[in-house]
């Protein structure tokens, strides 16, 4: 009898053995799941290089994250060659789902002079300032200077744009809403 008693003990500890270590096995699968639905597939950084090669090179002139439907996608717009391309890049897999090239204007042709910061210095310059996720970048002409304006969604759960001057990288304005 004890023998059975002995036997039957080993088998409770050995299936107890096997179920903790199916049970923490589950659990890293499940923490892998988690941890691939909170971080992007692909992030604003890999979409601008992604549409720079679609393009085959040129500039960036706005990047932001976009939502329709709960699909995000990285709306891209390159300038290159007199020619203003607009890019949808799904966030999930980094696939072009739509893009479109038009003429641009004469008056957006102009471009900043040379020794200027790049979108990637700016961003940088603008998350030193305001730690958060960057939903927006745009280069744009303010009363002749070209800023920088970058809107992201800070880690206090409040919004923020960074205005940066583009020549130098220098902060101009920093503007929080609630």
């Amino acid at each position: 009898m004890k023998k059975v008693k002995t036997v039957i003990a080993a088998a409770v500890v050995a299936g107890g053995i096997g179920v903790s270590a199916y049970a923490l096995q589950d659990d890293t699968a499940l923490a892998e799941e988690t941890k691939e639905i909170d971080s992007p597939a692909v992030t604003i950084e890999e979409a601008k290089d992604i549409a720079l090669k679609k393009t085959e090179g040129g500039s960036i002139k706005e990047a932001e994250v976009d939502e329709d439907d709960g699909v995000e996608t990285y709306e891209i717009e390159v300038h290159k060659d007199g020619k203003e391309y607009d890019l949808d890049i799904l966030k999930e897999s980094g696939e072009i789902v739509k893009s479109k090239e038009d003429d641009r204007d004469d008056d957006d042709s102009e471009q900043p002079s040379k020794g200027n910061i790049s979108m990637e210095e700016a961003i940088n310059i603008a998350l030193n300032e305001v730690a958060g996720t960057v939903k927006e970048v745009e280069l744009d002409k303010d009363d002749g200077v070209y800023v920088y304006e970058i809107e992201i969604d800070a880690d206090a759960h409040e919004e923020a744009e960074v205005e940066i001057d583009a020549a130098t990288g220098n902060v101009l304005e920093v503007d929080i809403d609630d």
